[in-house]
């Protein structure tokens, strides 16, 4: 082989070696994409299921607290009652909730918007406005009330009920209410909304039941804002004149 062949050779040579890494280079490159884009949606694609199924789990936690009490009551129902009814681990339940107390909150409060409204109307038409809120609410599924009704004969749970409607109703109502009685006033008004739902969406009297919701919506917003007012001219007032002293 001559001097100029064997050049040619190494010439070849080295051009297919270098083709060869770069070759393997741009594969290489390629590779590690691909790599890392099937690490991305993996990532993606666990993260999303982890999310619905945290979800899902507390979703479950709570219509267990719920129904456990609503039919059992507060003194009852344990945390391990739930998880079980939930199918999920009693580490969960404190883990999404807390204690059996916090849970209880959650139970009342459920998925319902907070009770106290966030602006007032005029002052005049406080009573229909609110009664149009509460009759506009989708209570057909009595759990809330049947939870009231089984646990508040426990004086932690009762005290739980009086902390949340104080803080969420009662506060904020008798603040715009005004005066020395304010929360007072605020507490017959709830009162009456609780009796209400007691004996027109649980009991369901016959003559609630049936009753036109714009008929409903005028007693019960005539009712609130008589307490929303206070007492009219004339209705005699504990230790101050009254009808009978003005003869």
């Amino acid at each position: 082989m001559t001097d100029d062949v064997r050049a040619k050779v190494k010439e070849v040579a080295r051009e297919a070696r270098a083709a060869a890494r770069a070759l393997r280079r741009d594969a290489g490159a390629e590779v590690r994409t691909i790599v890392e884009e099937a690490r991305g949606v993996r990532r993606g694609v666990a993260a999303r299921p982890r999310r619905r199924d945290a979800e899902a789990t507390k979703a479950a936690i709570l219509a267990a607290a719920q129904y456990a009490f609503a039919h059992a009551g507060y003194d009852q129902v344990g945390l391990r009652d739930i998880a079980r009814r939930a199918n999920a681990d009693v580490a969960l339940v404190a883990r999404y909730f807390g204690s059996k107390e916090d849970l209880f909150r959650a139970a009342i409060a459920g998925n319902k918007p907070r009770d106290e409204p966030a602006e007032l109307p005029a002052r005049n038409e406080f009573g229909v406005w609110i009664a149009r809120r509460v009759l506009a609410r989708d209570d057909s599924d009595p759990t809330r009330l049947l939870v009231l009704h089984h646990s508040v004969g426990n004086p932690r749970a009762a005290a739980i009920v009086r902390e949340m409607v104080t803080d969420r109703f009662i506060r904020p109502v008798g603040a715009a209410i005004g005066g020395p009685e304010g929360e007072l006033r605020a507490s017959l008004i709830y009162s009456l909304l609780a009796g209400f739902g007691l004996m027109g969406r649980l009991v369901a009297l016959d003559a609630i039941a049936n009753a036109d919701r714009e008929v409903l919506i005028g007693h019960v917003g005539r009712a609130i804002q008589a307490y929303f007012d206070g007492a009219p001219a004339g209705v005699r007032q504990p230790g101050g004149p009254g009808r009978d002293s003005a003869r």
